[in-house]
């Protein structure tokens, strides 16, 4: 905002849309809390339009509250496993239009390990991968690292022959490499294999790369067709996801 004068009158000249601070949660984090508040501050000297303020979340508009103290807004619903993006929207008195974007990561379970390792899992019955676990060994990482366990929906069919008998797992962040092999293991509905005449000890895990869109077998360490749960190895996360499943000849 300037100051202008002519002819004996003053002009106040405004030539910067608004701009927010505070922004809540921290742009690019993950979250495992799936209605998380999002806030952001607008602030601008030339004054603000309340009224003309907006929020969108992954591009779609959606009820807000706005005020002096900030603008804020909660999904309505849980938020699936995934990326989000909430933006805000606000206008000053001359109707120029600033916005605020907060991106996160919602996981179904989150972690900090380091060279000591441990233990990553999904622990809530309700959600439809509980029981998903991600064991790093000691050594596996050499610094402190936080880790999660993503719940995703792929966009393509698996290959043919091959029966999906549970939930595809990501483990991000993607990239992530371990010097010592972690173990993921994964919950799968053993009555799935035995509908199509397979027995559920041959299930293993299939990866989804996600780079070239194939459907790659991984190592299978261990089957427990009682629990319904498949273990294998994992060294590196470079983009891909895994899933239990049962070949068909």
């Amino acid at each position: 905002v300037s100051e202008a004068r002519l002819d004996g009158f003053s002009f106040r000249i405004v030539s910067a849309a608004p701009a927010f601070t505070g922004l809540q949660p921290t742009p690019g984090s993950r979250l495992t809390d799936r209605q998380p508040a999002f806030v952001a501050v607008p602030n601008d000297p030339a004054g603000l339009v309340h009224a003309r303020a907006r929020v969108f979340l992954d591009g779609a508009a959606a009820q807000g509250t706005f005020d002096a103290t900030g603008y804020r807004f909660t999904p309505a619903f849980p938020l699936p496993d995934g990326k989000h993006t909430v933006v805000f929207q606000a206008q000053n008195t001359a109707g120029l239009t600033g916005q605020a974007s907060i991106e996160v990561e919602i996981v179904s379970a989150l972690g900090m390990f380091g060279p000591a390792g441990g233990t990553l899992e999904i622990t809530d019955p309700a959600d439809p991968a509980f029981g998903a676990r991600l064991v790093v060994p000691p050594g596996a990482l050499s610094s402190a690292t936080e880790v999660g366990l993503c719940r995703v929906t792929l966009p393509l069919p698996p290959a043919r022959g091959w029966v999906q008998l549970g939930p595809w797992i990501d483990i991000v962040p993607a990239g992530l490499e371990f010097v010592v092999p972690a173990t993921l293991t994964l919950p799968f509905a053993p009555a799935g294999a035995t509908a199509v005449g397979v027995s559920p000890a041959t299930t293993s895990l299939l990866v989804f790369d996600g780079p070239s869109h194939m459907f790659v077998p991984a190592p299978t360490a261990a089957v427990d067709a009682a629990l319904g749960r498949v273990s294998g190895p994992v060294t590196s996360v470079p983009g891909s996801v895994y899933g239990p499943y049962v070949n068909v000849p």
